[in-house]
């Protein structure tokens, strides 16, 4: 299987940074249906193919299939990540 036959993987790893919005896609909310819409950052890298998440009304931080994120639109009048990783 050649890397253009993979479906724009790199796409998704620029997209999949830290900082970065989230939800489960649907192919996610049909494997985990208990996260349901849940939205959360991206806090860190598990494996080469997993995200670090910490979803909004959890406390513990989950490392979740990459192929089941999907970034969420960016709001208007909200920080993109570049601004919060100058802050760190």
């Amino acid at each position: 299987m050649s890397r253009d036959s993979l479906g724009g993987d790199e796409d998704l790893d620029l997209l999949l940074t830290i900082g970065a919005r989230v939800r489960m896609n649907a192919l996610g909310r049909a494997r985990h249906p208990r996260y349901g819409l849940r939205e959360g950052t991206i806090v860190g890298c598990g494996s080469p193919s997993s995200r670090r998440v910490k979803f909004d009304d959890r406390k513990t931080v989950l490392s979740i299939y990459k192929g089941y994120l999907e970034v969420l639109p960016n709001k208007r009048g909200s920080r993109n990540t570049s601004d919060l990783r100058s802050e760190l």
